[in-house]
């Protein structure tokens, strides 16, 4: 049974100072920190930052130490070039024990783990502004869910009120930052969170605290660290299993696993899905629209719930059967948020697609369309691509695939799947980029691809040449892989006219 709720509380701004001072954040860590000098506690702080070569004055330097790096060495440079005070780890003492650096020796303090730190300084920030904050993870959809989500609070609360993640700021660096940079106008927020090892999520949403936490859906991605979509679910379940008891949790009916880690939470729940199964706010209607653009993919939604009885007809730009649960998603927790239709309905319909995530573009020196779906890739998100792009294309089309990365054991198979899926999806020309290309070939073959349609190729840069080379007028190319096989790349080397919607 679920337990259908709102947030109907409100947070109104106070006037805040626009600067803490050092003693401020100390107070906000676990583990006590000391510095030497009691009055450098009044010294006011402007931001806090984590690498020293962004330091212009006026920062608490938070020094942190990772497998190919170690920050604890950069804090005297950070100090030098004018951050008032720094926090180093313990185990980096004698780094400053030489005369080179008794001049700062006096600005830093000492934390047992600097990333830890962070995190406490972030959740302080957090409690201090009480920002009501909504935190959305998932294998797929959460950044376009977050950026929906954001646009409509936007709409209901104005532009300077909403702290939103920026690009990847989703781990555990970039969510404290991202509380860290909250100004004083901010009064509600929403946070991203990715993960690809066990109690990132857990650890994130103690950071964040959020009042509403979303699941999107979870699918075999990062598997070198989880094993088996069996370890997703109960990784991103983890955002469930540590929000408090007077948060409320928004949950995909429609995702099984999801839907099991979601009914496991003992506050309010706010169900999304098809109405099939169960699920509080559903899609009532959907109806394909063409808005005028060279490619069709729009459509007018009709999303229904507890908070919308009566429905919202919105008219939603975002093309694939996939961005409409994103945005039913985003309604749901909007709703968890205490906004109403008409915001939800405006915040929706001002969305359009993000760069790197289903944005079409008129290719430069060509007479053809990039579909970019190229900022990361895993196989539910490769099945959407490939959905989009039959949908979207009625002419020739075209891809060039990157390999989908972390997917431990089962990365070749899974890459042959995947050739047997492009295999059925009547493309023209393909190109494979990355290290399981062979994999994907041999599937695409072995579904019946001509051997004539498919090309491996070596990196990125001989993807664009490839794609000069087959594509023809009115063609749309479909570019999509794990970020670090460069594909982005090759899709911004034909960007003209950003989305061509």
């Amino acid at each position: 049974m679920t337990r259908e709720g709102g947030f109907r509380g409100s947070f109104p701004p106070e006037k805040r100072k626009t600067a803490l001072k050092l003693g401020d954040y100390l107070g906000f860590l676990e583990t006590p920190a000391a510095f030497p000098s009691a009055s450098l506690l009044e010294t006011e702080i402007l931001k806090v930052a984590t690498d020293s070569r962004t330091i212009k004055g006026g920062e608490l330097f938070v020094a942190l130490k990772g497998r190919n790096f170690d920050g604890n060495r950069f804090a005297g440079d950070a100090l030098a070039k004018g951050a008032r005070a720094a926090l180093a780890e313990e185990g980096s003492r004698e780094l400053f024990q030489g005369a080179d650096v008794g001049e700062f020796r006096g600005r830093v303090a000492f934390v047992p783990d600097g990333l830890k730190a962070l995190g406490d300084l972030a959740r302080g920030i957090k409690r201090l502004y009480r920002l009501e904050t909504a935190a959305v993870t998932g294998s797929v959809g959460k950044t376009t869910v977050k950026e929906l989500l954001k646009n409509i609070l936007v709409s209901q609360h104005g532009r300077e009120r909403v702290l939103a993640t920026a690009g990847n700021f989703n781990n555990l660096v970039g969510l404290p930052l991202t509380l860290l940079g909250a100004s004083a106008e901010n009064t509600v927020a929403v946070l991203e969170m990715g993960a690809n090892s066990f109690g990132e999520i857990a650890r994130l949403t103690e950071i964040a605290e959020p009042e509403v936490g979303l699941v999107t859906r979870a699918m075999k991605a990062h598997l070198q660290g989880f094993g088996d979509l069996e370890g997703v679910a109960r990784a991103k379940g983890e955002l469930f299993r540590n929000l408090k008891r007077e948060a409320q949790a928004v949950v995909n009916f429609s995702d099984p696993l999801v839907k099991r880690e979601g009914m496991k939470f003992p506050g309010n729940i706010m169900s999304f899905g098809r109405r099939e199964d169960g699920a509080g706010y559903h899609i009532q209607r959907a109806e394909e629209r063409d808005f005028g653009g060279r490619f069709p993919g729009g459509c007018v939604l009709v999303i229904k719930g507890p908070a919308f009885p009566e429905g919202i007809e919105v008219e939603f730009r975002l093309p694939g059967r996939h961005n409409r649960e994103n945005a039913l998603a985003a309604a749901a927790a909007a709703a968890a948020m205490g906004v109403d239709g008409e915001h939800v309905k405006k915040g929706l319909e001002e969305s359009l697609p993000i760069e790197g995530r289903g944005r079409i573009h008129r290719a430069k020196e060509l007479e053809a369309y990039i579909l970019d779906d190229s900022y990361n890739a895993n196989p539910g998100s490769m099945t959407a691509a490939l959905e989009l792009l039959g949908t979207l294309s009625r002419g020739r089309r075209g891809a060039v695939i990157g390999t989908m990365l972390e997917l431990g054991g089962n990365a070749a198979n899974e890459h042959y799947n995947l050739g047997l899926n492009l295999a059925k999806s009547g493309l023209s020309y393909l190109g494979l980029v990355g290290e399981h290309s062979e994999d994907v070939k041999r599937g695409a073959l072995q579904g019946g691809m001509d051997p004539d349609v498919v090309s491996v190729l070596k990196d990125a840069g001989e993807a664009v040449d490839f794609i000069r080379g087959r594509a023809g007028r009115g063609d749309l190319i479909l570019l999509k892989g794990s970020h670090s096989t460069g594909i982005s790349r090759a899709a911004r080397a034909f960007f003209e006219v950003p989305n061509a919607f």
